[in-house]
């Protein structure tokens, strides 16, 4: 996925696309975010980077091309300041270049925005940030207007894990954080066949060749 500009976001995304009438965050139109060129960019393995640590616009748009069509995400800062300021940082460093939708619910939500390199996912684990009242407002508004919406949110449906960031620690060579993949058998016997990657390239990956080589032995 490719940008021209995390549950935080389905919810602006939503709300930006079923009720843009009452979207008018500030008197200003939205401003159009767009990736920095690579040369440019912050080290996505330091969240500290002062490159994301600007603040964003009252309102502003980014266009997603992916492989199923482009697709235009419009946030308003009031709506949740921190998760606003957050995304616009990541989307102007191009974070979310080359990432993969990892869970959709149609008519709810689409998720997306773990990065490939399981370095800087590592990186970004911990930066969370403590409650928003903005959106904790936003939700509640939600709620009242939509009892759809209520009903999805209160209920968090999940759907099969699919793919997604193991770590291991293993008592030769240590942290391990692996790509993994669940193939669901389709005569549905309970059976399941998990595979495991790692970046090429990567520490992780360098690990895993360690292990299969002669160089360690039981």
């Amino acid at each position: 996925m490719r940008t021209t500009a995390i549950v935080l976001l389905g919810v602006a995304a939503l709300v930006a696309c079923k009720k843009k009438e009452e979207a008018a965050a500030s008197s200003s139109a939205p401003v159009t975010v767009t990736a920095t060129a690579s040369t440019a960019r912050p080290d996505f393995h330091n969240p500290a980077d002062p490159g994301f640590a600007a603040q964003a616009p009252d309102s502003f748009r980014t266009r997603f091309t992916t492989t199923k069509g482009d697709f235009v995400l419009e946030v308003h800062r009031a709506w949740a300041p921190l998760g606003a300021d957050r995304f616009y940082n990541l989307v102007r460093s191009g974070f979310y270049d080359g990432v993969r939708f990892f869970r959709v619910i149609p008519g709810f939500m689409a998720q997306f925005g773990i990065h490939g390199d399981t370095a800087v996912v590592a990186a970004w684990r911990e930066r969370v940030f403590a409650d928003d009242p903005a959106l904790a407002r936003l939700v509640g508004n939600l709620s009242l207007a939509s009892t759809d919406f209520a009903r999805l949110w209160a209920e968090h449906p999940v759907q099969l894990c699919t793919h997604g960031v193991k770590r291991y620690h293993h008592p030769r060579v240590g942290r391990i954080d692996l790509q993994f993949e669940v193939l669901h058998l389709p005569e549905n016997d309970g059976y399941r066949l998990l595979l495991h990657h790692a970046v090429p390239g990567s520490l992780d990956d360098d690990a895993l060749r360690l292990l299969a080589s002669d160089t360690v032995t039981a």
